[in-house]
């Protein structure tokens, strides 16, 4: 078939008689290939582009003219050919002298019958023009990394003044975009209203300083360098214009502003003389460089100072008297000042002053520098013309300029002075160093790899990296560097470099990326409708709930004024609202808007000022929907008439209030029982008013109050007893039921229902009789205790006494029976002293750093021998991740414990006590929540006795408890003293299985 094919394609070239002259004489290279792209015939042309024969040509090998790369662009596109496609590309050929040529080629296809018999491809030499192309593409691409990265506005206008192109930094400086101004007049922007003949007279005079007008309205100070030149391609004069903001200039004071701007450009270019004063010698010395700055060899003068301070200007001549009077006393500065050298021409110059002292503190010598940014000033003009210079001074002069040697570490040969300021360091510290030593590991590579890359191109880099200041933290460097090359042999000399500190300008980017982002958000899926306007009230931008809000489309909001949406009715008034928001007062009120399917909906509008720099150039807004709102509060209105109605004719007492606590409404018969007038409650914490107090006189906490419980976990509740106050101080007995108030399944309020159910008196009395009776127990009770307990002690010490003398057998039986009935009647005494205390409120806590290990092992070792004689194994451990001590009542811990463990060996036949103490929780200043516990194996208790556990003389194994002993006061005392020490006490037992004492306090932590 192949065969065929290539027959065929022979016979139709031979045959084509009358198309052989433009096919032999064509200048560009036409070759006809086969279906697998080998060729076939070829063109004079195409053998001279070539410089292969016709012959070697068609037996060549496709890999020997073409790299792999561009072998399968070539088989891709001959491809396409065979599926009847033309196509243009670029092609890379290597000719017979292994050459590679840059090739446009087009591949035709050659169709017989509807069917593709092989390949036409027409190919034309643009290695030079792609030569030129990339020259010019790497110059657009340098132009364009200047109008990119230039703070200036770069600019070229046509005669008129109309601007042909303009660079990027126009945008920051100016609000426009280049599109935006091309083809608009730069006399438009002067905000003082030049006229072209002006200027035309400020091109002929090369600098412009005059106000521009930003697109946001403000005004900006721009000082343009104005240069003409010639366009050889258009053979026409244009104006390059080169311009700076200097607003922040102008804004300096006024006196010096002139002054100032000169110097900040200046300085750039500066020449700098140094001077050295001799503190012991007494002798001043000054550089050549100085000399030449002042027009004076100061040094020859009879009275080098003096020689010095005439020249100063009058104005600043105290000021410098005084700087000089400073460095004599040790303090260095940085100073400017003006001259006037015998010329009579006011200079400027900057000055710098250190000190130098010996070991004893004295000063040895005041050295400094000195500056004429005048001449630099002069210098930065001259150096317009000149394009190169111009980006490396202009540009860059503030910051760190310097030259590398090409030794793989690119070490400093020269370092400006800006390398203080800047990093910290001065230059001779940075000479003879690699700038790898101070960039930040993670941004060696990129330096490393840019380096490598600009080497073999010749082409200007910028990169940002990260740089370690003096002081050790790292800067954003924003450097811009390029290979110098000897101009005779082309050798590489060494590495050119500009530094800037973009540090700010980094952060800067991050907060108005992260700001602009937040604003976004804000912006698109705020649920109300937010939009900008304009100071007519024309809508600028709006997010998408506005759409939806008044039913328009965002294209057709955005051509519509607000007022267009106001129903007639409140068109003045929402007006006179935006027209305040103009002035610069936020707004807020409510209007109704009519939709665009002529509904109309009621909205809450909020409109804010949009201050730039200063100025209002706009307004925000904000809407929301209120039309259900106000239909609900409508509703409401009509049922509270009606529920006021029913408030009013019952007899109960009913008040509600709000989450705080804040009474919301009361029915009369609530506000005749208390004594109140219903404007004296409403808004007032109930709490507080008529409930603060409990029925034995102490405080009411608010926390322990059944209206508040409800309120925080949303249950009904009826209290059968509690007391209210009223408004003269009187109390009475209440009865009353608190109901949560849902509104949506959120707990909003409380409504309580009470009925007085006593009077005051009974209420006094009955207090008055129970305190007098709790405080005759509680005296009765410790007089008792103490004057039984002062017989005993004498009891059991006589008794110690005789068991300690010869006693017969019979004897000491007897004695040893009055001793353990003496020591157990005390320990009765005792529990009976301790729970009349409490009861009394008189039992003091002594908290206090001690160790908990101690404290329960003591315990322990206290029952170990009664255990041991019954076999019951007992046992202790404290969690590791206790400390050591702790803080907190050691001896009521161990009372508790004692009377835990005491009552365990009590019931427990067999099998085993454990004492445990584990650490549920460390809180917030150090406190420990500890979890002590007692379980044994004993008999356990009755599930229907478990309430009276520790109630006061509760006895539930009466027959043990008189062979054992006890008051049935342990485990009330117990339980006391836990809530006394700020815990809870509780049990889990299980009748024949044993029983788990347990309780928890909160403890200090001694770390």
């Amino acid at each position: 078939m192949r065969n065929h094919n290539n027959e065929l394609l022979r016979t139709l070239i031979s045959e084509g008689s009358a198309y052989i002259s433009l096919y032999d004489y064509h200048p560009d290279a036409i070759s006809i290939m086969d279906l697998e792209g080998k060729y076939i015939h070829a063109n004079p042309a195409a053998l001279q582009l070539t410089g292969y024969s016709l012959d070697t040509l068609i037996d060549l090998p496709s890999y020997e003219m073409f790299t792999s790369e561009n072998m399968e662009r070539r088989n891709f596109y001959l491809q396409r050919a065979k599926e009847k496609e033309s196509h243009h590309f670029d092609l890379c050929f290597r000719d017979k002298q292994s050459q590679e040529i840059e090739m446009s080629v087009t591949y035709i296809p050659i169709i017989v019958k509807d069917e593709v018999v092989g390949v036409y491809s027409i190919s034309r030499d643009v290695s030079e023009h792609r030569h030129t192309q990339k020259r010019l593409e790497q110059s657009e691409k340098l132009l364009q990394t200047i109008h990119q990265q230039a703070k200036d506005i770069i600019a070229f206008t046509d005669q008129d003044g109309t601007f042909v192109t303009i660079s990027s930094g126009l945008q920051e400086l100016l609000g426009y975009s280049p599109e935006e101004l091309i083809g608009r007049s730069f006399v438009e922007l002067c905000a003082t209203g030049n006229s072209t003949e002006n200027y035309g007279q400020y091109f002929k005079s090369g600098l412009l300083t005059t106000e521009i007008q930003h697109k946001q309205g403000h005004k900006v100070w721009i000082e343009a360098s104005i240069q003409q030149v010639k366009d050889n391609e258009e053979n026409s004069e244009k104006f390059l214009i080169i311009a700076r903001n200097i607003t922040p200039r102008k804004q300096a004071e006024a006196h010096l502003e002139r002054s100032e701007r000169n110097l900040r450009r200046a300085q750039r270019i500066a020449q700098i003389g140094s001077w050295e004063w001799d503190m012991v010698q007494g002798k001043l010395t000054c550089s050549e460089e100085l000399h030449q700055i002042y027009r004076m060899n100061i040094n020859d003068q009879p009275d080098p100072l003096a020689a010095w301070l005439s020249l100063v200007h009058p104005e600043d001549l105290e000021h410098m008297q005084q700087v000089i009077t400073d460095a004599t006393e040790g303090i260095a500065s940085e100073d400017y000042f003006r001259i006037l050298p015998v010329s009579g021409q006011v200079r400027v110059m900057f000055s710098q002053t250190d000190v130098e002292k010996d070991e004893k503190g004295q000063i040895r010598r005041i050295v400094g520098i000195v500056q004429d940014i005048t001449e630099r000033h002069k210098m930065e003009q001259r150096l317009r013309t000149s394009e190169k210079q111009y980006r490396l001074i202009s540009e860059n002069s503030l910051d760190l300029i310097s030259r590398h040697a090409l030794d793989g570490q690119y070490n400093y040969l020269y370092a400006s002075p800006a390398s203080y300021s800047l990093l910290g360091y001065t230059p001779d510290q940075l000479i003879n160093t690699s700038p790898y030593d101070y960039i930040h590991p993670e941004d060696r590579h990129i330096i490393q790899d840019e380096l490598s890359a600009q080497l073999a191109t010749s082409q200007k880099y910028s990169i940002t990296v990260r740089f370690r200041h003096k002081e050790g933290h790292y800067l954003w460097l924003e450097s811009t560097g390029k290979y110098t090359y000897e101009e005779s042999s082309g050798d590489l000399i060494e590495l050119t470099c500009i530094s800037r500190d973009v540090t700010d300008r980094r952060i800067s980017e991050r907060k108005l990326q992260e700001s602009q982002q937040r604003y976004k958000s804000l912006f698109e899926y705020s649920p109300s409708a937010v939009y900008s306007m304009t100071l007519q009230g024309q809508f600028q931008t709006l997010n998408p709930h506005l759409a939806t809000l008044t039913g328009y489309s965002k294209e057709e909001l955005l051509k519509m004024n607000m007022t267009d949406l106001i129903e007639k009715g409140d068109l003045g008034r929402t007006v006179e609202h935006f027209d305040v928001a103009v002035t610069g007062i936020p707004q807020k009120y409510e209007t109704t808007i009519v939709r665009k399917d002529k509904e109309h909906r009621e909205l809450s509008v909020t409109n804010v000022p949009i201050y730039v720099d200063q100025h209002i150039v706009g307004v925000y807004g904000l809407a929301n929907d209120i039309t259900e709102r106000t239909r609900y509060v409508q509703q409401i209105e009509k049922l509270s008439y009606e529920h006021a109605l029913i408030l009013n004719s019952v007899s109960e007492g009913i008040y509600g209030t709000d989450i705080e606590g804040k009474t919301i409404f009361m029915n009369p018969a609530a506000c005749k029982m208390l004594g109140y007038l219903l404007g004296e409650l409403i808004g007032k914490d109930t709490h507080e008013l008529i409930h603060h107090t409990k029925s034995d006189g102490s405080l009411f906490p608010i926390e322990d109050c059944f209206i508040h419980t409800t309120f925080m976990d949303g249950k009904p509740r009826f209290v059968n007893e509690e007391v209210f106050f009223r408004k003269d101080g009187s109390s009475f007995l209440v009865q009353y039921r608190v109901t949560p108030l849902y509104n949506r399944e959120q707990i909003i309020g409380v409504v309580v229902v009470f009925t007085d159910i006593t009077n005051e008196r009974e209420i006094i009395r009955a207090k008055e009789l129970a305190e007098q009776a709790a405080l005759a127990k509680s005296e009765f009770l410790a007089m008792m205790s103490h004057e039984i307990r002062t017989p005993m002690n004498g009891i059991i010490g006589m008794t110690d006494l005789l068991l300690e003398s010869d006693l017969l057998e019979e004897q000491r039986e007897y004695a040893d029976i009055i001793s353990q009935s003496s020591r157990a009647l005390l320990n009765i005494l005792n529990d009976v002293l301790d729970f009349s205390k409490i009861e009394a409120g008189k039992l003091a806590l002594d908290n206090q750093l001690f160790a908990l290990d101690e404290c329960v092992s003591g315990v322990v070792d206290l029952f170990m021998k009664l255990a041991e004689d019954k076999g019951i194994a007992l046992s202790y451990a404290i969690d590791k991740n206790i400390p050591d001590a702790i803080i907190g009542d050691p001896g009521r811990i161990r009372q508790v414990l004692v009377n835990l463990v005491g009552n365990a060996l009590k019931f427990t036949v067999q099998g085993s006590i454990d004492v445990t103490v584990k650490n549920l929780a460390t809180l917030q200043d150090e406190m420990l929540w500890l979890e002590f516990s007692v379980k044994d194996t004993g008999m356990g208790i009755p599930t229907h006795q478990m309430h009276r556990l520790f109630q006061s003389f509760s006895q539930l194994h009466p027959v043990i408890n008189r062979k054992q002993g006890g008051t049935g006061l342990g485990l009330a005392i117990s339980k006391k003293m836990v809530e006394l020490m700020g815990g809870t006490i509780e049990v889990e037992s299980r009748e024949h299985e044993g029983s788990e004492f347990r309780f928890t306090l909160f403890c200090g932590s001694s770390a």
